[in-house]
């Protein structure tokens, strides 16, 4: 049977989608096994799975298999992932490629071929050893020695990881390394971080017991904390330990406090050490907002929120949003929310856009305002709950709404740039993928697919391909991440509305109540969802 991958997605010939290749596939049967790449590739039998794509006229194919081997644990050497990675830089999953790279560093037993692989410096352990053992057996002492001592402060994490550094490069690192080894482990790790106060000098294990009794709320914190110079107090990984732990033990008045006189400090150090480490503290700011007003002091709430200090886009949006939420509903402050609503109104995000307008909106309200602009913007993104809140706001009916967004129209494309853009290599790939009965492979070139496409109308190219090649889960995440970029793709990413001719039974609605929230009205989940229906 002579196989056209074109004709995967012959259905797309109406949406303008031609032909997914222009070069025919020589005869086989797919369905045969033998014939099929991955037979081989599951069993590991590389050669043989390189011979079976060689059979096909589309070198994609080929270079898919070795994709495949260069992914698997120990089937490549370095210097092929570090070859590959260079020529193919928009192949998905290049973290987990460099992944492998050390990995095949870190085994290799050639001195040379290890050394060509060490600049830049690893960040795996195990592969930063393996350079430095290396560069000592090179005669460069000094180097090996520092990189030696970057893994011990940066990588090494289990304790018998520590115990073979320790055994093969003694006392080489400094008080300094011992500190900053612990301030790392502190912040994930606190096994390894109280493993670590042996090694520390005697002027850091008052701060670190100071952390690490935080860490676990003990009473006794605080006391040491004051024992502390103000240098060491100021440290963010402790300030965050202490609000935590107060949090914990329901002092919540001294968190609030703690928060107020020293919160702005501390983040300001972690977004220019640390940031991956800023999230932390908005979620736990968060935390004890939510706690604040449920104790009933919105006030303090309030206070915390609006200090948020937040840089990134999702979680300055939530602490935005819970600040004019608070403001709004709580203090029935319409003049303090409206400024955190207007911040919201700056995402790109459809989501957002329609929850800031529509919150606008019920602040002018409340300032006895024309809400009805404001309104009209949230309209605007009727596929999120905002936007239909707002659409129903100014009047309209259910009816209407389902109609309006039937009408709606995702980005178009001319047939010469679907011939274009059905050429690239990556989607290539997520054909072959398919063809060969491998969905979950091929999601992730698809995923990364998204990702490349320069314009709304690739974008929504690659979330077609993934409906008509029985990939619905694929288009409907990138309409997801397109939605988070102010584009929306309604019919491709959700489902045809309908106005059903009797409203649910009580009884389905009742079963999802209980399920959800066993009636509790107050009920709240851990990832925030609400209510007795948890939305």
């Amino acid at each position: 049977m002579r196989l056209h991958l074109r004709l995967i997605m012959s259905g797309l010939m109406m949406s303008g989608l031609a032909l997914l290749l222009a070069a025919p596939v020589c005869a086989q049967n797919l369905h045969d096994p033998a014939q099929n790449p991955l037979t081989a590739v599951h069993a590991d039998q590389w050669a043989d799975a390189q011979a079976a794509a060689a059979r096909f006229a589309d070198p994609v194919a080929e270079k898919l298999v070795q994709y495949l081997r260069l992914r698997a644990p120990g089937a490549a050497t370095a210097s092929e992932i570090a070859g590959f990675m260079q020529r193919n830089p928009d192949w998905p999953a290049q973290a987990m490629l460099e992944r492998r790279r050390q990995e095949a560093i870190a085994t290799d037993p050639d001195d040379a071929s290890v050394l060509a692989q060490c600049t830049p410096t690893p960040t795996l352990a195990a592969a930063i050893l393996r350079c430095a053992e290396a560069t000592a057996n090179a005669g460069h002492t000094a180097e090996a020695n520092a990189l030696a001592r970057q893994a011990w402060v940066n990588a090494i994490d289990s304790a018998s990881a520590e115990t073979a550094f320790i055994h093969r490069w003694g006392g080489i690192a400094s008080a300094d390394d011992q500190w900053a080894r612990f301030q790392r482990l502190a912040w994930t790790d606190t096994a390894g971080a109280a493993r670590q106060i042996a090694r520390l000098a005697h002027n850091h294990h008052t701060a670190a017991e100071a952390h690490l009794a935080a860490r676990r709320a003990d009473p006794q914190t605080e006391a040491l904390v004051a024992t502390l110079s103000p240098t060491e107090q100021a440290d963010p990984g402790l300030f965050l330990d202490r609000v935590r732990a107060m949090r914990r033990t329901d002092h919540d008045a001294d968190a609030l406090a703690l928060w107020l006189k020293q919160g702005e400090q501390a983040q300001a150090a972690v977004r220019a050490a640390a940031p991956a480490h800023l999230a932390a503290f908005g979620a736990e700011r968060a935390v004890l907002a939510r706690k604040l007003l449920h104790d009933g002091n919105a006030a303090g709430a309030f206070a915390l929120m609006a200090a948020h200090g937040q840089t990134a886009d999702a979680p300055r949006a939530e602490a935005d949003f819970l600040a004019g939420f608070i403001a709004l509903r709580v203090l029935h402050d319409p003049a303090r929310a409206e400024p955190f609503f207007q911040e919201l109104a700056k995402s790109r995000a459809a989501i957002t856009q329609a929850r800031a307008h529509y919150w606008l909106a019920r602040t002018l309200l409340a300032r006895g305002k024309n809400p009805k602009p404001e309104f009209a913007r949230a309209a605007a993104w009727p596929t999120t709950f905002y936007g239909q809140l707002g659409f129903l706001a100014q009047g309209h009916s259910q009816a209407d709404l389902i109609g309006t967004i039937r009408k709606l129209r995702g980005p178009t494309w001319t047939e010469d740039a679907a011939l274009t853009f059905t050429g690239h290599e990556v989607l290539r790939a997520a054909a072959w993928l398919i063809a060969w009965g491998d969905p979950q492979r091929a999601r992730v070139f698809l995923i990364r697919m998204d990702e490349l496409a320069p314009v709304p109308a690739e974008r929504a190219l690659t979330a077609s391909f993934a409906l008509h090649a029985g990939m619905p889960d694929g288009a409907v995440f990138i309409a997801r991440r397109m939605g988070r970029d102010g584009v929306m793709l309604p019919h491709l990413g959700w489902p045809t509305p309908y106005n059903p001719p009797t409203p649910p039974d009580p009884a389905f609605s009742l079963g999802i109540m209980r399920q959800e929230s066993s009636f509790e009205t107050g009920a709240v989940s851990p990832s925030g969802a609400r209510g007795l229906m948890q939305l």
